[in-house]
């Protein structure tokens, strides 16, 4: 009898031994990583009417988007094999605000990537985006309410891709994630009163050491920012919540592009981290998804590239590190930091010496060799003598706005620059501006012949261009050229490179009668000045917040006269140029490798100038 149990237990060890092996060997259950829609030949122009026309009615919105990065690739590494791909960071503000305010790590993917590509040779044009499974999944986040409303959120959306792009809809699927899925710091400080301060002088320190090290700040979304006029602050459990989105444009290219390339991993870019400071605290806490993510659901085995992920995955923590966070979970990283301190905090204030004044060009401002100066340079006047000279000249005097500590601006035009304004779209013509500047000991004047040229296009007037620009030179006698120069014909057709903007795409920011939209206008805390141009049109000059309007000092502290920023109000409508158009039209020595270092700064001009409306 004994020798009976005893076999019936050794077989029942082996069953079970067995049972065990099967479950261990059988494939794990897959899930669904990304919806993916494809469709024949090329769906670009279907992708961008998809997303910036028809995504209203789903709660979603557009926060930063980077079409055709292919042609940046192209530009900077000399080839492609992409014949588009383009990111579009998605978010449903509303309903993440409100899961936010329990689960923040909802912001590893807040917003998330709409990806589109279409490989060279290939006919068919790809669009993507995580599904909320997955990223609940990759967050974290277990419990069942949350995990509800978050997927349920998603539907919407998926319908509106479905009805307007269509196409054959499928999944890429995934089998498991890593243990270690985000990288998870603090940064303990004394908090001072007014914590703005705080974050300020931080975010300056965090972009500046990203960008060193040659990251691009793709992105950049601060959840407690309510865009409509006189609502609650959103969030009220936090004092500090925002998002940057990184992207790494070497990293990217070698990871989308180039033989064996992997553009379906863009739908995890750019890489979203998120920093948030709760009610009270003295804790800023930051989050971001690893980049192993990327390789252990899309199953890359390509050395090269995973020897690229695993290098952002070590640099971030190290970078992270140089600013004071300590790991709190998740990703270790022991190295020393490679950053070099001496780069940290630089500030390029390019002092110009008045001594380059001493010698005036009489013919300053004017055509030669077929290009134009943007602006005159002109010895440094206080802003009295400035205005008085203007006044004296001619000109009369719309506004002044101070820009920071250092630099003022004055808006001035008269009679004739008014009159040569007054067709349908050419208002934007109707002003000119002095930049008064003690960071660089100078004053910068808008070039007339230049300015013109570009916003009046077909209704330029070469007589009433020089003689303004006759006028000026009379009051600023000691003005040279400013080395910023574009090929006087190209003006008028202008844009930055292919699939950049023009004049005529400027932006159409809102709707209405003239009269109410002039009355929103006049009730915004950020108007600097109102300018009548004709019977139905009207310009207006706008501040900019101090973190928008940083970017002009990034890329050169001498053009700040871009600032402040205008909108034409006209037939009911209210228009700003486009930002991608108007900063680099007055940035023309602007690369784009600088430019994209405020990649996002065209988006959170148009998301200020549309809170005026709001």
């Amino acid at each position: 009898m004994n020798r009976i149990i005893k076999i019936i237990f050794v077989l029942l060890a082996i069953g079970s031994i067995a049972t065990w092996w099967l479950w261990y060997q059988a494939p794990k259950q897959e899930k669904n990583l990304a919806v993916v829609y494809t469709i024949n030949g090329n769906g670009e122009a279907k992708f961008d009417d998809l997303m910036d026309n028809k995504l209203a009615d789903t709660g979603f919105i557009v926060t930063d988007p980077h079409k055709r990065i292919n042609d940046s690739y192209k530009k900077h590494f000399g080839s492609t094999n992409l014949e588009l791909i383009s990111f579009m960071p998605t978010v449903n503000l509303d309903k993440v605000r409100e899961l936010l305010a329990v689960e923040p790590r909802l912001a590893l993917y807040s917003p998330f990537n709409m990806l589109a590509y279409n490989k060279t040779g290939e006919n068919t044009t790809k669009v993507m985006h995580l599904t909320p499974e997955a990223i609940l999944d990759i967050a974290g986040v277990e419990d069942e309410g949350i995990k509800t409303k978050f997927i349920s959120m998603f539907k919407p959306l998926d319908e509106k891709i479905q009805k307007v792009y269509g196409g054959e809809k499928s999944y890429i699927t995934y089998n498991s994630l890593d243990n270690n899925r985000i990288m998870n710091y603090e940064i303990t400080f004394e908090r001072p009163k007014d914590l703005s301060e705080f974050v300020d002088k931080f975010q300056e320190k965090f972009e500046a050491e990203f960008e060193d090290n040659k990251y691009i700040i793709a992105g950049y979304y601060d959840f407690k920012v309510n865009l409509k006029e006189n609502a609650p602050t959103p969030l009220p459990e936090y004092d500090a919540f925002w998002i940057y989105s990184l992207c790494h444009l070497e990293f990217s290219y070698n990871i989308f592009d180039k033989q064996g390339m992997r553009p379906d991993a863009g739908i995890f870019a750019p890489c979203t981290m998120y920093m948030y400071i709760k009610k009270g605290s003295n804790k800023l806490i930051i989050g971001m998804p690893k980049l192993q993510n990327w390789a252990t659901t899309l199953k890359i085995t390509d050395k090269k590239r995973l020897d690229y992920i695993h290098k952002l995955d070590t640099q971030i923590p190290q970078i992270l590190q140089s600013l004071g966070a300590v790991e709190t979970g998740g990703n270790t990283n022991s190295k020393t930091s490679s950053i070099d301190n001496d780069s940290k905090n630089k500030i390029s204030n390019n002092t110009a010496n008045n001594n380059k004044f001493l010698k005036p060009n009489p013919k300053a401002g004017e055509v030669v060799n077929g290009q134009v100066p943007a602006y005159l340079r002109s010895k440094y006047m206080q802003t009295n003598e400035v205005i008085s000279s203007l006044k004296k000249g001619g000109f009369t005097h719309i506004a002044t706005q101070e820009l920071n500590a250092n630099q003022s601006v004055v808006i001035f035009t008269n009679s004739e620059i008014i009159s040569g304004s007054v067709k349908p779209h050419r208002g934007f013509s109707a002003n000119l501006k002095v930049l008064i500047d003690k960071t660089n000991n100078q004053l910068t004047i808008t070039n007339p012949i230049y300015q013109f040229n570009a916003f009046l296009q077909d209704d330029y007037d070469k007589a009433m261009a020089q003689k303004t620009l006759e006028r000026i030179r009379k009051i600023f006698p000691n003005s040279i050229n400013s080395d910023d120069k574009l090929n006087f014909k190209d003006l008028a057709n202008y844009h930055f490179m292919v699939s950049m903007p023009y004049y005529q795409d400027m932006i159409e920011i809102a709707s209405g009668t003239n009269a109410t939209l002039i009355a929103k206008i006049k009730a915004s805390k950020n108007l600097v000045y109102e300018q009548k141009v004709s019977s139905n049109a009207t310009i207006f000059g706008i501040k900019l917040s101090d973190r928008t309007s940083k970017f002009a000092s990034k890329i050169g502290s001498q053009n700040t006269i871009v600032l402040p920023y205008t909108i034409l109000v006209e037939n009911n409508k209210a228009y700003i140029l486009h930002p991608k158009y108007y900063i680099a039209l007055m940035y023309p020595l602007l690369d784009m490798g600088t430019f994209m270092t405020i990649a996002t700064a065209p988006g959170a001009i148009e998301n200020e100038i549309k809170g005026v409306f709001n």
